[in-house]
């Protein structure tokens, strides 16, 4: 399977991750759909890139389900990853994610749901959501599970404030966290 990039009719663009599997239940833009109006896609397999557009300024505009949680924004870009044993290696030669769903922020706030309750991440920031019954975690030191390369650099994750040499040197040459004020990160242990 390849990659596949959609644009859709309220300016959202999907990029599909290769091996994915992606089903539109709903993607209604025009104003005659009233409560209609909206879209509902379920994430099955692999990844996705959303950057949102018109729709995601509705209340639960753009909801994304999986078999661990439900996930909505109120406009940004995200990306998600299903990831079973050993299948989400970030580049570098990290070891592989654990297993679970994993929902990053580029940009805006993205609300994660599952049978626990509902958690929010923020630019810079991953959740991590092992199992419809466990509470979301947050990753942010797993943002190469959800972006590729090119998008982490796009990223440009800066703190606001400036890092002493330690944080920098591990944040440049060790991984991808964002920085310490994101919140502690989690680790993958099942």
């Amino acid at each position: 399977d390849e990659p596949l990039s959609l644009v859709m009719q309220d300016g959202a663009v999907i990029r599909v991750r290769a091996n994915s599997r992606l089903m539109f239940e709903k993607y209604r833009t025009d104003a005659e759909a009233g409560s209609e109006r909206g879209g509902v896609m379920t994430l099955s397999a692999g990844g996705l890139r959303l950057t949102t557009g018109d729709l995601a300024e509705l209340r639960n505009g753009v909801l994304i389900n999986t078999a661990v949680a439900t996930l909505s924004t109120t406009g940004g870009d995200l990306a998600l990853a299903l990831c079973d044993d050993g299948a989400c290696t970030p580049p570098g030669g990290s070891k592989p994610a654990a297993p679970g769903l994993y929902a990053g922020v580029a940009l805006g706030e993205l609300s994660v749901s599952n049978n626990t309750g509902t958690a929010t991440a923020t630019r810079g920031e991953v959740l991590r959501v092992r199992n419809a019954d466990l509470a979301p975690q947050v990753a942010s030191d797993r943002l190469a599970v959800v972006f590729d390369t090119n998008e982490l650099l796009a990223l440009d994750l800066q703190p606001d404030e400036p890092l002493d040499f330690f944080a920098w040197f591990r944040q440049r040459f060790f991984s991808f966290a964002p920085s310490p004020s994101a919140g502690a990160p989690q680790t993958d242990d099942p």
